[in-house]
């Protein structure tokens, strides 16, 4: 890059923010001004729908391509990227379609399941401890803690946004509400939709609880649950990572 477009583009970006112009540097004309201002838009235009066309590709067949633009332009004015990887942003579209006028709820969760299969995707690896699992055999489950797997996600949201999704027609009202899990399984996001005591343990396990008191959570919601059987389709779906024993503090 010249010197004297990194002196222009730092001019510029000065004029864009509304600080105070670096020393030295000379301040641009007004043609200048305009010129850099409206290739910045158009340059921000374009970033901001491929960005989150690659994120909410669902969002975007929903509302069409038009609609999905000015959209997607209006959220990058409303809550700019704060980081050079525009992987990362997005995830405050489904608050920011919420705030909009005759806005539909399920539209806005819809938008919750694509970021949070998105997250999936971006997850660091952790490694699966099968030994660790031993565990349940041997100890206490009031002091065994189990681990999830990385990208793992439990959300509720109305039956129509998982219908879309996942591209399976439900019998209840749009409007029900339903728990749903989301994880990655090797190159993909897979989701399910779970009952109701499978979704009070792995919620019970996210916010960190043992192992006794999220069974009992289950079974005060579903005094069938049956963990054997949740255990079995945990690990052949891969959404624990493994097991740790949490002695009580001395």
């Amino acid at each position: 890059m010249s010197g004297r477009l990194a002196t222009r583009q730092r001019a510029l970006l000065a004029a864009l923010s509304g600080a105070s112009r670096p020393v030295g540097i000379v301040p641009l004309t007004a043609v200048e001004l305009q010129r850099g201002l409206q290739a910045y838009q158009v340059n921000a235009q374009v970033l901001s729908e491929r960005a989150l066309a690659a994120v909410y590709p669902k969002v975007l067949l929903i509302i069409g391509e038009a609609s999905f633009r000015d959209m997607a332009w209006a959220f990058w004015r409303h809550q700019p990227p704060q980081q050079a990887d525009l992987g990362g942003w997005g995830e405050l579209l489904a608050s920011f379609l919420a705030a909009q006028d005759e806005m539909d709820d399920w539209l806005c969760d819809l938008a919750r399941l694509e970021w949070s299969a998105h997250l999936a995707l971006r997850a660091a690896d952790l490694a699966f401890d099968p030994a660790s699992l031993n565990l349940l055999a041997s100890q206490d489950p009031a002091q065994l803690r189990l681990q999830l797997s990385a990208g793992l996600s439990l959300l509720q949201v109305r039956a129509e946004a998982w219908s879309i999704w996942s591209g399976k027609a439900g019998r209840e009202s749009s409007e029900t509400v339903v728990p749903v899990l989301l994880w990655r399984q090797r190159w993909g996001v897979q989701g399910r939709r779970l009952s109701q005591g499978d979704s009070q343990l792995l919620q019970a396990l996210i916010d960190g609880r043992m192992l006794e008191a999220a069974l009992q959570q289950a079974l005060a919601f579903d005094a069938g649950f049956d963990f054997s059987a949740w255990l079995q389709t945990a690990l052949r779906e891969g959404w624990l990572q493994g097991a740790a024993l949490v002695t009580p503090a001395a």
